[in-house]
């Protein structure tokens, strides 16, 4: 069973779902100048749906068209993430990126790379300022045996302004004509990667619904999209142990950030019916416990989950 997951201050990334294009075009909002001899493009065949929340139809597709060393299909965007690198950078933590990633054959698992890279200075153009060196980074993957989800962690480097994030195809293991490698829902933020198991998880659907009454007669009518309510909960985190400073800087970016959250409540889930929200915004619902004994934590979160059902 995979463990917690929760990105917070998502990076304001265009065309992460690869919906907004047509079957056959190459992705729109996303630099592909990098690649060499790729093929990269929107598929509506093989997608990743999160479920009845928000649902995708398609995905995007890469390859290179031969085995010649260099060969590579790079689709990139660049960001800022103020909030989030500011508590980084004051308390320690992680930035990642996770992105569903399905891969044809065995070879494509390797081939397909998520990366992050981070800038000092430099404009919103791609590349420019100067490529720092994270001081500690790794990358895993959870979920699967169809759709993984691939990740890709850094510590934040001080003088962090930009940073890039690219979807990639490279030649790691041999060329093989079948071995595509598809791309979807890509996420990028703040890190909490917990040990420990939500004590709670309560979600409560509204369907938006409202009885509007006059005089005798009354109608049912909708007032918004269906939503979910999620209460989560969090006890005895020992304090100071990497979970609860790990929770203690989501709060610290509560408290100063603002912006939306992903959440998996198990990272081999990748559903709504198996916990995984993908467009959650807090509620302004805090509640921090000190139970009596050693010191120890229990955190309470309210979020509202716009567009996205319990199913």
């Amino acid at each position: 069973m995979g463990r917690p997951i929760l990105l917070y201050g998502l990076a304001p990334l265009v065309n992460a779902s690869f919906e907004s294009d047509a079957g056959g075009t190459a992705p729109s909002g996303w630099d592909t100048s990098q690649s060499v001899n790729a093929s990269q493009q929107v598929v509506a065949d093989v997608f990743h749906s999160a479920g009845p929340g928000i649902p995708s139809a398609r995905a995007m597709r890469q390859h290179v068209v031969d085995g010649t060393a260099g060969n590579k299909a790079v689709a990139l965007q660049r960001f800022q993430l103020a909030d989030v690198l500011a508590v980084l950078k004051a308390e320690g933590g992680e930035l990642a990126a996770g992105a569903a990633f399905r891969p044809g054959l065995s070879e494509a698992m390797a081939n397909g790379i998520l990366k992050l890279a981070q800038y000092q200075g430099g404009t919103a153009t791609i590349g420019s300022g100067t490529l720092l060196t994270p001081p500690a980074s790794r990358s895993w993957v959870t979920a699967g045996p169809g759709w993984f989800l691939k990740w890709t962690a850094q510590e934040v480097h001080a003088s962090c302004d930009w940073l890039e994030l690219s979807l990639r195809y490279e030649l790691v293991e041999p060329f093989v004509s079948g071995a595509f490698a598809w791309w979807d829902r890509v996420f990028c933020g703040g890190l909490v990667e917990l040990q420990k198991r939500f004590r709670q998880w309560r979600p409560r659907t509204d369907p938006g619904l409202a009885i509007n009454q006059g005089d005798g007669v009354a109608e049912i009518v909708r007032v918004r999209q269906v939503r979910s309510d999620v209460d989560v909960r969090l006890v005895n985190l020992l304090h100071g142990s990497d979970d609860e400073l790990a929770v203690r800087r989501f709060v610290r970016w509560l408290e100063t950030g603002t912006g939306f959250l992903a959440m998996w409540a198990d990272s081999d889930d990748l559903t709504n019916a198996g916990r995984h929200y993908q467009r959650l915004a807090h509620v302004d619902d805090l509640r921090i416990d000190f139970p009596p004994g050693v010191l120890r934590r229990d955190y309470d979160f309210r979020f509202v989950a716009p567009a996205e059902g319990t199913g």
